[in-house]
């Protein structure tokens, strides 16, 4: 029997502080801008609170999960004045195929569900964003969420802040010494034998702190915008990114192997740290322009990286690597994440329209469309997988439904306004809000300020409103994750006063 070797899902959220949706429409990609600024709206009956967008059609910066080198404080060190070097690590012989285990899988505003054996069993709630998770040696997994750190054991989920405690965590590393170390927009925290300590945000001089994590000898690393710290005993060694060949070189994700290789993402794309020197992952040609903000290197030193709208990478153990995207992948998606590789080289991906794995070689294995996945009712922001990963169940055939509302002015009906539905309505749009999402449902308010939205698939999806020449972004509803197969869901009055 092979040993299992444990993948870990790090989901890098750009701002984990913000409404779950208003988040997804802040990623939201594209190029130019609105036709009109979206307008704010109050609170409305059965869909919530409501904001306006702006900023630029891309993705925002990203962040990460690695090990450094050398010294210094201020600049580079022995390793980090190594000039940067192109090409790929020495081959290593593959590792033998992994024992199956669960994948856990967590899911925006819903809660963990659980795949193993063919079933899906939930394995607790949560109403808000899932950020990173980690799984240890002994296939115990930790999960850090908007309000929440939880260790998940024999498929039960234990949360560990302390009684009373409100404190949200954005990225988890475990110490081979059992230590839980943790990183939030106010600094780092550790717990370690029940004991919390808590390390500032102005340790790292740089308040934008993207990731952590701890290397296979111990030792903590935390990557800001411009720099990468070392924890050297009871002090922190600064390292700038010189190496990368600029000085801003806007850190995002960093990921570790388990031969004491570091791998950084920053502008200038992935490098690594290897016996001592800086080198660039891959070649000139195939570096290509894109900044990969998803980091998931397995134990092994497979890299997998998802950066752009929907750009992927994948570099076998010792190999150089290839790059793809979702038209080529075959997948039915706009925008990919990746979320997991699991101990067989499957990749787990996140996209705008459901759940993706692939294989090693970037070969489609599974999309899972919403609505096709019993229990999957939203966008899923976590993957972890113990050892290889369980058989992955067919698809059921979608639930889909009817969306039906009224939207209302003044306590008027307001007719003639047009009403679109999708995973993320964009604050920034080529024509329309939900135009380039994947999947998206239309209507027009009749007389009475009625309108039915038909074939919905179950799920978290978002509204935007245009009833004259201003479209309205609508966020943190509930709509329409239980929605039945068939029927029909009210979402009430959608007010648009003042």
């Amino acid at each position: 029997m092979s040993t299992p070797m444990p993948a870990v899902a790090a989901p890098r959220r750009r701002s984990p502080l913000l409404p779950a949706a208003l988040l997804a429409s802040a990623l939201a990609a594209c190029k130019d801008k609105p036709e009109t600024p979206p307008a704010t709206l109050p609170p409305i009956s059965g869909l919530g609170a409501s904001a306006t967008g702006s900023g630029s059609g891309g993705p925002l910066a990203g962040v990460g999960s690695g090990i450094f080198g050398g010294s210094g404080s201020g600049s580079a060190g022995a390793v980090g004045s190594a000039a940067p070097t192109l090409g790929a690590p020495p081959a290593e012989a593959p590792p033998p195929p992994s024992d199956p285990g669960p994948a856990y899988l967590g899911i925006d505003q819903v809660g963990l569900v659980k795949i193993e054996g063919g079933a899906i069993t939930p394995v607790n709630q949560h109403r808000y964003l899932f950020q990173d998770a980690e799984v240890s040696a002994s296939g115990a997994i930790y999960v850090t969420g908007i309000g929440g750190l939880w260790e998940i054991e024999d498929g039960k989920a234990t949360d560990l802040r302390p009684k009373g405690s409100f404190d949200s965590y954005d990225h988890v590393a475990l110490a081979p010494s059992g230590a839980i170390w943790l990183l939030g927009s106010s600094g780092l925290a550790t717990l370690d034998g029940g004991i919390w300590t808590k390390t500032p945000k102005e340790t790292f001089e740089d308040v934008l702190l993207k990731d952590l994590v701890v290397d296979s000898s111990g030792r903590v690393w935390v990557a800001t915008t411009k720099a990468l710290w070392r924890q050297d005993g009871a002090t922190w060694t600064r390292t700038d990114g010189t190496f990368t060949g600029t000085d801003q070189p806007f850190f995002g994700a960093l990921a570790a192997d388990g031969a004491g290789r570091v791998y950084v993402t920053s502008i200038r794309g992935i490098f690594v740290l290897d016996g001592g020197a800086w080198r660039k992952l891959g070649t000139a040609e195939d570096a290509g322009s894109t900044t990969y903000d998803e980091l998931v290197v397995r134990s092994d030193g497979m890299v997998v990286a998802s950066g752009g709208v929907d750009d992927l990478l994948i570099a076998p153990p010792g190999g150089v690597p290839i790059t793809t995207d979702a038209p080529t992948l075959g997948l039915e998606a706009k925008r990919l994440d990746v979320l997991a590789v699991d101990g067989n080289g499957r990749v787990w991906l996140g996209t705008d329209h459901g759940l993706a794995v692939i294989d090693a070689a970037g070969k489609l294995l599974q999309q899972y469309r919403p609505g096709t996945l019993p229990g999957v009712t939203g966008k899923v922001s976590v993957v972890a997988v113990i050892g290889g990963g369980p058989a992955l169940p067919a698809p059921s055939t979608a639930v889909t439904g009817n969306v039906v509302g009224k939207v209302l002015r003044d306590g008027q009906p307001v007719v003639g306004a047009a009403i679109e539905l999708c995973a993320s309505p964009s604050t920034m749009f080529r024509k329309t809000p939900c135009g380039d999402a994947t999947l998206a449902r239309a209507a027009t308010t009749g007389k009475d300020g009625t309108f039915r939205l038909t074939d919905v698939p179950v799920g978290k999806h978002g509204f935007a409103i245009k009833p004259d020449d201003t479209w309205r972004i609508l966020i943190g509803g509930e709509c329409c994750a239980k929605l039945t197969a068939g029927a029909d869901y009210d979402v009430g009055s959608i007010t648009l006063d003042e």
